[in-house]
């Protein structure tokens, strides 16, 4: 879903399979990624936001990917991962 202008991680778009292992969602608009943004897709191994707009990183964003071994956030606005 790379390069597609998109302004949050379509949480709805990833309901259905749950053996979604690559996600890509590089050069978009994404700014916030929420506390669920993955809950649907538990068996993610890598994630891929380079070069979106994200500033926030809401408590728990990654909490649910038992099996993540990637995340690439590099080309973002990062200035506040919230803990609680």
């Amino acid at each position: 879903m790379d390069r597609n202008s998109l302004s949050a991680v379509p949480t709805n778009s990833l309901n259905g399979p749950t053996a979604l292992r690559i996600l890509s969602l590089r050069n978009n608009h994404i700014s916030v990624v929420r506390s669920d943004a993955f809950a649907a897709q538990p068996s993610l191994e890598k994630i891929d936001l380079r070069n979106n707009r994200i500033n926030q990183l809401e408590s728990d964003a990654f909490g649910q990917l038992t099996k993540i071994k990637e995340i690439y956030l590099a080309g973002n606005r990062l200035s506040r991962m919230n803990s609680d």
